[in-house]
């Protein structure tokens, strides 16, 4: 059996598994929901994240989707066909990269891929696809990261990387420095770069054409 989503919700809702977002992720979460960027900001939907960098133990701050997700209902993705390209991804680039080795890296809470048997022909079909949304997702964070890195410098605010010590292996003790960490995001004054970020992802066509298939 290839991989297969039971809907566990492990990857939704992982606080500590941050989801990063492209102005086309954006752009198509708001049509498909019929709301505004504002509102999508407003409702706490996305906001500006802390991304962990375990390598320095530092954070930096990106677009993301907050956690655990909103969107996810009735133990389902409201808006499936029009999910972020990181969700697409997941777990196929891992597979791709990893084959059989990939259960070795979750935990049993990832039911899906904890139950998965793997082929050559399966791992090679998720390596290729795996590849041809990479290729979309980097675009759109090329330019995505230019932009924002734009607005902020233009606004005269830059929260760099936030040092917060070392990488922690407790989970419970890295899932409080995370929490500590947006509250010190949630403190800075982002309303005019939220505003700045909505007004330039509507400038642009990003309705490319992904399919609920993939």
């Amino acid at each position: 059996m290839s991989f297969l989503c039971t809907h566990c919700g492990a990857c939704c809702n992982e606080t500590l598994v941050q989801i990063n977002l492209t102005f086309g992720d954006i752009a198509r979460i708001s049509k498909h929901l019929k709301k505004s960027i504002k509102d999508l900001f407003d409702e706490e939907i996305i906001d500006f994240n802390p991304f962990l960098d375990p390598e320095t133990g530092n954070y930096d701050v990106e677009l993301g989707l907050n956690k655990p997700c909103l969107l996810r209902e009735n133990n389902k993705c409201k808006v499936y066909c029009a999910r972020p390209l990181n969700c697409r991804l997941f777990p196929y680039w891992i597979i791709g990269k990893f084959g059989n080795e990939t259960k070795e890296m979750f935990s049993d809470d990832y039911k899906g891929v904890a139950n998965m048997t793997l082929n050559d022909k399966d791992i090679l079909k998720y390596k290729e696809y795996a590849m041809e949304i990479g290729k979309i997702l980097l675009k759109e964070s090329k330019y995505t990261d230019l932009v924002v890195d734009k607005i902020k410098a233009e606004l005269s605010w830059d929260p760099g990387g936030i040092d917060a010590g070392p990488f922690l292996e407790n989970k419970q003790l890295e899932e409080k420095r995370l929490l500590a960490v947006k509250e010190m995001i949630k403190s800075a004054d982002l309303k005019e770069l939220k505003k700045r970020v909505a007004e330039e992802i509507l400038t642009k066509d990003w309705q490319i054409n992904l399919s609920e298939e993939i």
